[in-house]
């Protein structure tokens, strides 16, 4: 990811370590995404 970033000349940004409030989407596309698409009944 960091050598794409360079590459198109992105800047990467990072939430604190245990600050699940500074990006709250993540955490809910994780959630959803673990909801919807990683049942445990597809498996």
């Amino acid at each position: 990811m960091g050598k794409w970033a360079y590459a198109n000349q992105a800047t990467m940004k990072y939430s604190r370590p245990g600050k699940p409030a500074d990006n709250p989407f993540v955490g809910s596309f994780n959630d959803s995404f673990r909801d919807e698409c990683l049942n445990a009944h597809w498996f």
